[in-house]
């Protein structure tokens, strides 16, 4: 970075100006052990912009990336700027590293606020990642990956090749015809989803972690906000199974469904799992997220297959909630327990009611 400052704070040298903070980078690890997340970045940049010490930790202990750009930035710091000091000041970008700084530093006085280089430095971290080859949705090139193995995958696709050949988006008025899921062993408590595909177009359901996330997304969807333009953070995470036609997938993934024998409809109905996060990032899939999408599957196939009123269910007024009860296979979990509740429709601006298994 640019050398733009000479100075601060009357004649004190802007190199023993330090400032010390973390940012998430702008990727996904799923190392097959633990949920896919998002490493820490940490930084320590003097008052001139140089970056004087760099590292990274996972969300679980954030501060041994914290700990390592700062022993890195007294020692000796990284790229080769100097050999390494003692600042004069630090400021942090959150209090929860003053103890740390105080630790390796003692008598250097800290405290918590900004720093235009280091935001400078965290907002220019997405640039420094290679762009990826996109082909096909999302750039997915392969189901498998992480702690998910072929029979997981397998399992998804034959939940979710039910689903299609029943066409829930005939029963499902719009996609304001919601319904909610709970179920213990699978971490799901009362999510929310709804439906796609009622104007012949982009098929799938939809899932929210609460009604409230659900309303909130459908909020900024009918606004006329670009998504693109929309701050992090502002959108709750998205989950869905997507509906979709062979030559919208890359190539990769045809060959390894074929490969694999995993059962399709027919129809454009290539299952791809997805999890959006705030932050517009694909989270990529995992076990216990697969598995959650593939008992939302066979949960709604059976509401389908033991609800002949259900097209019915959202024209008339004053219905009562309808819920159901299920034990539906997933992976090799055996069978699972899942409630599965329609929200009527005169009720969606009313509290949330509970349906507790």
């Amino acid at each position: 970075m640019p050398s733009r400052h000479k100075s601060r704070s009357g004649s004190t040298p802007a190199h023993l100006l330090w400032a010390v903070g973390t940012s998430l980078m702008p990727a996904f690890i799923n190392d097959g052990v633990r949920p896919p997340f998002r490493p820490l970045a940490a930084a320590v940049v003097n008052g001139q912009g140089l970056v004087i010490g760099h590292g990274v930790s996972s969300p679980e202990d954030p501060l041994v990336g914290v700990e390592d750009a700062l022993l890195q930035a007294i020692g000796k710091p990284a790229g080769g700027f100097g050999s390494g000091t003692t600042p004069l000041h630090v400021t942090v970008d959150q209090e929860a590293l003053l103890p740390l700084v105080r630790r390796l530093l003692p008598g250097v006085p800290a405290k918590v606020g900004r720093s235009a280089e280091l935001e400078e430095l965290f907002q220019a971290l997405p640039a420094m990642e290679p762009a990826p080859e996109v082909r096909g949705i999302l750039g997915l090139t392969t189901y498998l990956g992480g702690d998910l193995t072929a029979a997981d995958i397998g399992s998804f696709f034959s939940a979710c090749a039910d689903l299609y050949r029943r066409e829930p988006w005939a029963l499902f008025a719009d996609d304001q015809c919601l319904f909610q899921l709970t179920s213990r062993a699978l971490g799901m408590n009362q999510w929310c989803g709804s439906v796609l595909g009622q104007a012949g177009e982009s098929y799938g359901v939809l899932l929210f972690e609460s009604r409230l996330d659900q309303a909130r997304f459908t909020q900024l969807a009918q606004s006329e906000h670009n998504y693109s333009e929309l701050a992090p953070g502002q959108l709750p995470h998205q989950r869905a199974i997507s509906f979709e036609p062979l030559d919208a997938i890359s190539r990769e993934l045809a060959t390894e469904i074929e490969r694999h024998g995993w059962p399709v409809a027919a129809g454009d109905a290539y299952p791809l799992p997805l999890h959006i996060d705030p932050d517009f990032l694909a989270v990529p899939p995992c076990r216990d997220e697969l598995a959650r999408l593939e008992a939302m599957a066979r949960a709604l196939s059976r509401l389908i297959d033991n609800t002949p009123e259900l097209e019915d269910y959202w024209h008339w007024s004053g219905q009562e909630p309808l819920r159901r009860q299920y034990r539906v296979p997933v992976q090799d979990r055996g069978s699972v327990s899942v409630s599965l509740s329609l929200i009527p429709p005169q009720d969606e601006d009313e509290e949330d009611w509970h349906d507790f298994m």
